[in-house]
């Protein structure tokens, strides 16, 4: 539809109306692709007008200028987009204006169907009008609707539209790219020419101007500065410019010669830094003469200095007045004209200049210094062996070489201030300094009016050279928190800022900013943490700890709600604690040790070094403790290896002296505990997170308040089992009198463990602690680890002030999100009760009421016992299924084997990957026969392709492992065999070759796979072969090795059946029986159901293919002649049957223990006995009833444990958000007090004003944010 057909409103359509547009757009748009293609306009076709971008599209109204509907509705504020790409923010009035205007049509102009002209809509298209069905006159009462077919379309006036002629498909696709209004804007953006005018645009705006008159005086001829930080009103004359920018100093500015723009500096036009709080614009402090610093009278007038290559002004321009050469001035060493290096120098507080012999600015950093960040001590020492860069070097007449190194180094401007280096945020810039002599700055030495008058931060106290600007290092602290960057790399992005083209030119002030960071960090830490709100006089050091942020929410005095010992869930207030270790934290040992200066050394992460160091000699191991008393190593239980804790760190070397480092910190929220963090000098040893978990002991927690723990270590197996005997024995370190005390693993790494462990220290059975992972460290790493390898070079205090700087922003940056992480938390584990609830349900009603109540008692008592004496677990899962070797485990101790033996030829290896592909196969199979659709063909036709090639590479590797290839057509196959009537593989092969006329290529699927098992008698018994000749061995080992693996697979096989079987008869019982009777409201739910019950059933009947293809395999394994060997087979077949269709079948009455039917009896697989037809029918089902009782058993107390959990959780929850909000508001009263220790210190009291309110704003925050997911969680009495 054309712009013109559009009426100028807009309004809200009908489905109709809209649909009305659609297609007038459509019909429109064939129009104009007819006459792309030189086809003659037909039948009334007018060319569409061409769309305007960004305007509002509009109809030519066919209503009268006096209708009181013309532009009567206001366009909305947002126009609706459109589905369609041709149509976008299609207009339309609502149904009810549009009914009451049609009221008012007799007297406002609007034409009836009667009145509209032949061939027109009232739209302005040629249209046929149906005859007028109206013989009365049009009023409110009117029915413009009757008689109309429901899917007849009608335009914006009731007017039936003709019959659309059907769109083809292609236009009505739609890009989904198009969609997307970045993408559109992209695309529009890539064609065309906008990308040249874009850059266009950009040129002219780095050009001179069209006039070089002045934007603030508007002088004409004089606007030779141009400003480039300045938004607007950029070029400007020199007086301007020293004028507007004495309060902008650090802007970047450039001088126009008429021919190009040239480098240059505000200290060229007089600008300085004033420092005198009682000057004004470029007025000297009063106390200063007038004779003492004046600025030169040519100023205004005179060429800048040249720091480079400038082209001279062509003639034309000379003539012309633009960039005319004022008379010029040589450059002495100082970059100044000579008459400015004989300017009087500043008396007074005022430093005295360089003189010779004193400390200069160090040389040029190379800039193709790579590797991490260096001890400052190291790093000085490299640079003082780098000589000055290119000094005196010349280039003729074709360039002028830029001063480098410290010829770069400005000694005073053109006031005679002394110059200073100052790094700001985006550049360095060298500006003179005027000091204050005056009554407001006297009293402070030069260092202290760099910092309070001037916001500069001195790189030493004594004759500062170079500053750093207080905005400029709070930006750098936030880019390197954020960004990770360092400072090396800080520097060199500042020096390439200043002069992108030449940075080696600007001073280096890498040395300095390694300095001057460490000492920022410090004095913001005892600003924002509070002490610098102390007299100066009576100040006192922070404690151990004290600058570092510490977890808002975990219990302590500050922020537990009155009485909450007398509450009934008073078990919710405890500590929890994770520790792992990270060997990505190594350091080097450092080249200059004298280097290492502390500053506030046990105020963050790590505990002072002098005091770990005496704790840690005196720490007793768990191997002197067993020296001391060997009885308490009794109930041990071996665990695995954990080579991940044994090997780690371990290697000594002469490089590194730190292997890594350890972490305590909070399990429930993911802060780091302040003094939690440890240095592990060779490997994951106890002694340094031992020391670690007292000095957290020490600063994080306190009995008398909160009396229960659980602690979380990855290896507590090993750690924690006799971890207060090794505080006991300790002299250094003491134990807490916790009430009790929790040692668990965490969810990832439990299973890891022996089985044993699992029910030891499962954070599932850990009663009153809520859902803890204990993995949060984990995550925690993964972050610090950026940084980590920045550290190696530092020395070492500077690494522990880093790595605690990151961990310290860590924790504030949860400290400010907890009212969001505990809300979303809440709200989540509401859903999840609700769902552990309801597969309890479940559970339950496979059960008795009896079995029920006795398994809760018995569940209590486990979790009760278990906090004091671990190895009650071992009894209480006694009746847990006999645990078999693993699949995994089986084929790690046969490649282990393998490993050791000197002639080994990758044989278990090509086995392995033998046995494996016939898995796939047999899966494939199964797949093949319901692949219909495009994808799942797709999918069968990529899986066929990659064990195609897999085929020919195990093929290739077994016969390079067994030293033979098999005979022609001599490998067996493998298919799927009917097993039950729901099996859809078969018929067999015969069948299925009657109904095809062609020969088509074996898939993939039905390749012959090599193995032992697959090739003929004759090469299983060795026929032809020598007794004891290597060959013959090697076929021997062959065989032994695939029967191992085909009994480690038919274990998993049945596992896999054991548990879906179960789930398939509960999804019968649960989800489709107890759902009958209402067909309407579940129907869609029952068919859900049906169809996780047949694909729980497809994979039984596909891992009994598996099973039986196996135990086929198992049978042909056994060495003829070998008694050993045939007996061993025999007794693995006796004890594994053959699965048949009756031992599948899933039926809710055999696995139930809710009661039995007098039939009953469990699947042979179920107990894994062997057959023994001489026990009684009743003795066999007594057993089953026993086995299948202690199956479900296991599965509800687990399911049970899940349930409680998550109901501890919304309870611990509820109280974690009192304890947030009561934690932001001790927060705020801690600041509040520091305004009145500081009363009368106008500075202080705003600082602590300012922080006090922010806290306040996060209380209050959370306690709208509380409220709305618990109601009154959070009333106005709740107070600690």
């Amino acid at each position: 539809m054309s712009e013109g057909n559009l009426p100028p409103y807009q309004y809200s359509t009908t489905n109709n109306t809209r649909a009305a547009l659609q297609s007038s757009s459509r019909k429109e748009s064939r129009r104009s692709q007819k006459q792309k293609r030189g086809i003659d306009p037909v039948g009334g076709d007018e060319p569409p007008l061409k769309k305007t971008k960004g305007r509002r599209k509009d109809f030519e109204s066919p209503l009268a200028a006096d209708d009181p509907l013309r532009n009567r509705d206001k366009p909305l504020d947002k126009p609706t987009r459109s589905h369609t790409s041709s149509l976008r923010s299609t207009p339309a009035i609502s149904r009810a204006q549009s009914q009451e205007s049609d009221s008012q049509s007799g007297r406002s102009g609007i034409r009836t169907p009667a009145e509209l002209e032949p061939g027109s809509s009232g739209l302005g298209r040629s249209n046929v009008v149906p005859p007028t069905r109206f013989a009365t006159a049009i009023n409110e009462h009117t029915d413009f609707m009757s008689g109309l077919d429901s899917h007849q379309l009608v335009d914006a006036y009731g007017v039936p539209l003709p019959a659309m002629q059907a769109l083809l498909d292609d236009e009505l696709e739609e890009d989904e790219a198009a969609r997307n209004s970045n993408v559109e804007k992209l695309a529009e953006f890539a064609k065309g020419l906008a990308p040249v005018i874009y850059a266009n645009c950009v040129l002219r705006r780095k050009g001179p101007p069209s006039t070089l008159t002045c934007s603030e005086c508007r002088t004409p001829d004089s606007a030779r500065w141009r400003c480039d930080s300045c938004q607007t009103r950029r070029d400007l004359c020199a007086a301007c410019l020293r004028k507007t920018h004495m309060a902008t100093p650090f802007h970047r500015v450039r001088y126009n010669t008429g021919t190009q723009f040239r480098e240059a500096t505000l200290r060229d036009v007089g600008v300085y830094i004033q420092l005198c709080p009682e000057a004004t614009g470029t007025d000297h402090c009063p106390a200063y003469s007038s004779s003492e610093h004046v600025l030169p009278s040519d100023i205004d007038t005179r060429t800048p200095p040249t720091y480079g290559t400038v082209l001279d002004v062509p003639p034309a321009h000379r003539e012309a007045g633009h960039g005319q050469q004022e008379p010029g001035y040589g450059r002495g060493p100082s970059g100044l004209r000579p008459a400015d290096q004989g300017a009087p120098d500043p008396p007074g507080n005022r430093p005295d200049p360089m003189e010779p012999g004193a400390s200069q600015d160090e040389e040029l950093w190379p800039d193709d210094q790579a590797g991490g960040e260096m001890d400052e001590g190291d790093a000085e020492a490299e640079l003082k062996d780098a000589e000055d860069i290119e000094e005196g070097a010349s280039f003729g007449e074709s360039g002028q070489t830029r001063v480098r190194g410290r010829e770069a180094i400005i000694k005073k401007d053109c006031w005679g201030h002394q110059v200073l280096v100052i790094v700001d945020k985006t550049d360095i810039h060298q500006l003179g300094v005027s000091y204050c002599k005056c009554r407001a700055g006297r009293d402070l030495p030069p260092y202290q009016q760099l910092l309070q008058l001037g916001g500069l931060f001195p790189a030493t106290e004594s004759r500062p050279r170079t500053c750093f600007t207080l905005e400029g290092l709070a930006y750098h602290q936030v880019d390197r928190l954020e960004c990770r960057v360092a400072p090396q790399a800080m520097v060199r992005k500042l020096r390439r800022h200043t002069s992108p083209l030449h940075p080696s030119t600007v001073p280096n002030r890498y040395l300095e900013a390694l300095r001057v960071i460490r000492e920022y960090t410090v004095v913001d830490n005892l600003i924002v943490h509070g002490f610098a709100h102390q007299p100066v006089d009576d100040w006192k050091p922070p404690p151990p700890g004290g600058l570092f942020y510490r977890c808002v929410v975990c219990p302590s005095k500050r922020n537990l709600p009155r009485g909450h010992k007398n509450d009934p869930n008073s078990w919710a207030f405890y500590h929890t604690f994770a520790h792992d270790g990270n060997f990505s934290g190594q350091h080097t040992v450092s080249l200059q040790p004298g280097n290492n200066i502390p500053l506030f050394p046990g105020t963050g992460a790590f505990q002072h070094p002098d005091e770990a160091k005496a704790d840690l000699a005196a720490m007793k191991t768990d191997k002197q403790v067993r020296k001391e008393a060997e009885h308490l190593f009794a109930k041990d239980k071996p665990c695995n290896k954990h080579l991940a804790a044994q090997v780690s760190g371990k290697t000594r070397d002469k490089v590194t002296d730190i292997k890594g480092i350890g972490a305590w910190a909070c399990a429930r929220h993911g802060e780091f505990a302040a003094g939690g963090t440890c240095n592990y000098e060779l490997g994951e040893a106890s002694g340094p997170a031992d020391v670690a978990l007292n000095n957290t002991f020490k600063l994080n927690t306190d009995p008398e308040v909160v009396d229960r723990l659980q602690l979380f270590y990855d290896i507590w197996c090993r750690y924690g089992v006799h971890l207060r005997e090794r505080f006991n024995r300790t002299p250094n370190v003491s134990w807490p009198e916790f009430a009790e005390v929790l040692g668990s693993v965490g969810v990832w790494h439990i299973y890891g463990h022996v089985f044993e462990c699992y029910g030891r220290w499962s954070s599932l059975y850990a009663r009153h602690c809520g859902i803890v992972d204990g993995e949060i460290l984990e995550t925690l790493w993964s972050v610090l680890n950026q940084i980590l390898e920045t550290c190696r070079g530092m020395s070492l205090a500077h690494r522990e002030e880093v790595i605690s700087m990151f961990e310290s922003d860590s924790n504030h940056r949860k400290n400010l999100n907890m009212v969001d992480t505990i809300a979303k938390k809440f709200e989540k584990y509401i859903a999840e009760a609700a769902r552990r609830e309801a597969i309890v349900a479940q559970l339950s009603a496979c059960t008795s009421p009896e079995n029920v109540t006795t398994w809760e008692a018995e569940r209590l008592a486990f979790e009760r016992d278990r906090i004091n004496d671990s190895s009650i677990a071992d009894t209480f899962f006694q009746h847990e299924l006999v645990q078999v070797t693993s699949r995994k485990e089986t084929e790690v101790q046969l490649l282990e084997q393998e490993a050791s033996q000197l002639d080994g030829k990758g044989l278990v290896k090509a086995i392995i990957d033998a046995m494996n592909l016939q898995v796939d196969q047999l899966k494939l199979q199964a797949l093949d026969k319901q692949a219909t659709s495009t994808g799942d063909r797709r999918a069968v036709a990529t899986s066929r392709t990659r064990i195609n090639q897999r085929v020919n590479k195990c093929n290739e590797a077994m016969a390079a492992a067994l030293g033979s290839r098999p005979g022609r057509n001599e490998l067996q196959k493998v298919r799927l065999q009917p097993l039950m009537k729901e099996d859809e593989w078969g018929p067999p092969e015969g069948e299925r070759e009657t109904r095809r006329r062609y020969n088509l290529r074996e898939g993939a699927e039905f390749r012959a796979v090599d193995m032992p098992s697959s090739r003929s008698d004759g090469w299983r018994k060795g026929l032809q072969l020598e007794q004891g000749s290597p060959e013959m061995l090697t076929r021997r080992r062959a065989m032994d090795i695939q029967a191992q693996l085909c009994v480690a697979l038919m274990n998993e096989s049945l596992g896999e059946i054991r548990t879906r079987i179960v789930d398939q008869a509960n999804t019968y019982l649960q989800r489709i029986r107890s759902t009958r009777g209402h067909a309407n409201v579940n129907y869609h739910e029952r068919n859900v159901a049906h169809e996780e019950a047949r694909r729980q059933g497809k994979a039984v009947r596909i891992h009994a293919q598996i099973y039986n293809a196996c135990r086929e395999k198992l049978a042909k394994l056994g060495w003829e002649g070998d008694a050993v060997s045939q007996e061993k087979i025999m007794s693995w077949l006796l004890r594994y049957r053959v699965l048949r269709s009756e031992d599948l079948i899933c039926s809710t009455a055999t696995y139930s223990t809710r009661g039995t039917v007098p039939d009953f009896s469990l699947p042979w697989f179920w107990r894994m006995v062997a057959a023994n037809p001489d026990e009684p029918v009743e003795v066999t089902r007594k057993k089953d009833e026993e086995f299948i009782a202690a199956f479900f058993r296991i599965r509800w107390i687990n399911a049970r444990c899940s349930l409680v959990r998550c109901q501890e959780e919304l309870i611990i929850l509820h109280f974690e958000m009192q304890m947030c909000y009561l934690g932001y508001k001790s927060l705020a009263d801690d600041w509040i007090q520091r305004k009145q220790v500081m009363s009368g210190q106008v500075a202080h009291e705003y600082m602590a004003a300012e922080m006090a309110s922010n806290w306040t704003d996060m209380a209050n925050y959370g306690r709208e944010r509380f409220n709305m997911c618990h109601k009154d969680v959070i009333t106005s009495s709740l107070s600690t």
